[in-house]
Order: structure tokens, then C-alpha cells, then sequence
């Protein structure tokens, strides 16, 4: 999974930013879902580069790791002694403040300003961390960058056959065509290429306002995917309401970095309104399209 991610962030990450990777043969087996693990490792990497403004290093090492004594990861979880796989995550940034540093696990918290991105998103890590019985632990230092390691402990079972058709029935996209309004370069063109794999045909706008024009010169699309803040004129919810008037019968399904962009003057949702957070699993994409596009 972390090759197939290093090819991905080869593509959309800034030329400035290098991507190194580190990873131990032989590891130990795991007990994880991907598409979690990947929402993970694609919400770290989008960190680092902003943390990095663009410019540096992003390392990710994979190494297995025996504990002979209780550590104490996020949120005071503790892990037991045992054998662990642990996945690291590091850049070359400015660091994380002291004052940051004990909410950045915290639901919805953002050192970014509206419009400038997802924020750290990592409420939702921690969160797969524990359902996977593994934690987290964060190291930084200002000036130097920050490591986030992943802990995993080692599964005994038996790993269960990949059923990609069945889990996946009803979610391809059969060449419908999608229009996506999103304004981060790194999300928009993952968000692409997992709905170019699942067989969409996708058109891509960096704001609302190009996404508009994009529709009054095509109102052909089968859905509109888009960001709730972004900047120019239209926001989301503005956009949608310009695009009923092109096509009413238009599906629309709106994603949001915190939960605060939903109730900013002038971009409320509707109660029937379908609402992504950000950063979004490839299996709750693809089945809130599906949804949106049942007949």
C-alpha cells in the first residue's frame, strides 16, 4: 500500500517536495482496513506539506518493533508488550507549537483559516489507530519537522481473500461523469484518481466559480462533487444553488475539511444534503456516489 501511495504523491505533491520511503522485508502481518490506512497516510502526507509550505522532505518507513514494557501513546492510550508493526511518517517542516501539541488529536481542530485547506483531520487517524488496537505517537521539535508513527500490533490471522467484486458491487462508476470543485491541489487529484479507478469520468475545477463555467459550457455531468469553502466568488453551497438552476435533477454532494465550514454565513446545508468529511475514505466516497446515483 505505501509503494502504490509514494506513486500517487510522486504525481500531485509540489516537485519541491521529495518523498522518501524506508521499508523493512519481511514485516509482520497486520490487521487493518486499506481503505482507512490510506485515508491516514494520505490526511499525514497532506499535513506534512503543509507543515513544510511546499518545500522539503517527506520520509514514510515501515519496521517491525518488539515492546517489552507498556508504552503510552495519543490520548494516553497504552499499548501492551508485544511485537508491533510500526508505519512513520515524517517531514522536514517547522514543527508543531507546544500550545498545538495536545489538540491536534482533538475532532475538527484546524490551524488552518477557512478556505485554506482540511486541517489536521487527525481525530479520524486516532480514531482507525484504536479500532485497529494499535495507537499513535507524535514527535516534533520547531524548526527541525515532526514524525507521526502508527502502531499496529501483529495479527494471528490468517489473511482472508480479497473480494473486491462482491464488497465493491453496485459502487463502479460505469463511465458516469462526475464534476469536482476543490480547490487543494493534493485532494483534488486523489479524489480523482480514486474515482477514475472505480470507472468515473472526471472533470476537475480548483473553485466554484471554475466549476460553473465548466457546467453552463456542459450541463451533462452525472454529479457535482465539491468543497463547501473555497475561495472566489462561489462557495459551495452558492454553487450548487447556481447549478439547480442549469440542472435541477443534478445530484450534489458537498465535502468539508471541519465541522464549522457547514454553518459559515452564507454556506448552510440543507437537512437532505449529503456532507463528506474531509479527508474522505475511498469506501464512503464511492458509496455516497453510488447513493446519489441510484435510479
Amino acid at each position: 500500500m505505501v509503494r502504490e501511495a509514494k506513486s500517487w504523491m510522486e504525481r500531485t505533491l509540489p516537485k519541491t517536495v521529495s518523498v522518501e520511503t524506508s521499508l523493512l522485508a519481511g514485516l509482520w502481518p497486520v490487521a487493518a482496513d486499506r481503505s482507512s490506512l490510506e485515508s491516514a497516510l494520505l490526511n499525514l502526507i497532506l499535513n506534512a506539506q503543509h507543515a513544510m509550505a511546499g518545500h522539503g522532505k517527506v520520509t514514510i518507513e515501515a519496521t517491525n518493533l518488539y515492546i517489552d514494557k507498556p508504552i503510552i501513546g495519543a490520548g494516553k492510550d497504552e499499548l501492551a508488550p508485544g511485537r508491533y508493526v510500526v508505519l512513520s511518517v515524517s517531514d522536514t517542516g517547522e514543527g508543531i507549537k507546544e500550545e498545538d501539541l495536545a489538540s491536534v488529536f482533538e475532532p475538527f481542530f484546524t490551524t488552518k483559516p477557512p478556505g485554506s485547506g482540511s486541517g489536521l483531520g487527525l481525530s479520524m487517524t486516532i480514531g482507525f489507530m484504536r479500532q485497529s488496537g494499535g495507537t499513535i505517537q507524535v514527535a516534533t521539535e520547531r524548526g527541525v519537522g515532526t514524525t507521526f508513527k502508527l502502531f499496529f500490533p501483529v495479527t494471528t490471522q490468517k489473511e482472508q481473500p480479497a473480494r473486491p467484486e462482491k464488497s465493491q458491487a453496485g459502487l463502479s462508476g460505469s463511465g458516469r461523469s462526475v464534476l469536482i470543485a476543490e480547490d487543494e491541489v493534493a485532494v483534488r487529484d486523489t479524489l480523482v484518481a480514486m474515482l477514475s479507478r472505480a470507472g468515473y469520468r472526471v472533470t476537475a475545477a480548483t473553485s466554484g466559480d471554475e466549476a460553473l463555467k465548466i457546467l453552463q459550457a456542459d450541463p451533462t455531468f452525472d454529479l457535482l462533487l465539491t468543497d463547501i469553502v473555497m475561495p472566489g466568488r462561489l462557495q459551495g453551497t452558492h454553487l450548487a444553488s447556481a447549478v439547480k438552476q442549469l440542472r435541477a435533477d443534478l445530484p450534489v454532494i458537498f465535502m468539508s475539511g471541519y465541522a464549522s465550514e457547514s454553518t459559515l454565513q452564507g454556506t448552510e446545508l440543507n437537512p437532505d444534503d449529503t456532507r463528506l468529511m474531509k479527508p474522505v475514505r475511498r469506501a464512503d466516497l464511492l458509496a455516497a456516489l453510488a447513493n446519489a446515483l441510484r435510479p
